[in-house]
């Protein structure tokens, strides 16, 4: 979003955000860590991480809230973040876009008209805005003995 739009921007509170996460390599969700936008409070709310009762592609809130942040202003000095049960810290609200992608090139390329990208490239969303929640969460909650995979999933409240 452009950042004069960014002030109106809201997350949705139809749709969980779901962190899953394998800590024993076979590609299948042990924990999740939800998160979900509570307008009253205009706050992120976090849940985890758990085991889910379900795995896959449908989900349902698993636990209480173990953290919870009201959600940063587009304009605000500093960022709020908020320390929850188990240490687990969260952070919510829009951030500028993290990431480089020149997609005019990108259309070149598709098109067949170019054959790679240029250097150093024009970032076409620099300058943009995304809403963002970052969760940071103890190694010791995470289970597992090396290195874990990681996925997100956002779903809408049927």
């Amino acid at each position: 979003m452009s950042p004069a739009n960014t002030a109106a921007a809201k997350f949705d509170e139809n749709t969980l955000i779901e962190f899953n996460i394998d800590n024993n390599q076979d590609n299948v969700e042990d924990l999740v860590i939800q998160c979900k936008y509570n307008a009253a409070s205009n706050s992120m709310q976090v849940f985890g991480p758990i085991a889910p009762a379900q795995k896959g592609i449908r989900s349902k809130i698993e636990s209480s809230v173990t953290a919870q942040v009201v959600v940063t202003a587009h304009n605000a000095a500093n960022a709020t973040i908020a320390t929850g049960t188990s240490g687990v810290k969260v952070f919510a609200g829009p951030r500028d876009d993290p990431f480089f992608f020149d997609l005019n090139r990108y259309k070149l390329i598709i098109a067949g008209t170019q054959t790679s990208f240029s250097n150093p490239g024009t970032d076409t969303f620099k300058g943009t805005n995304v809403m963002s929640v970052v969760v940071e969460v103890p190694k010791s909650l995470l289970g597992g003995s090396g290195s874990i995979n990681v996925w997100l999933e956002t779903k809408k409240k049927a």
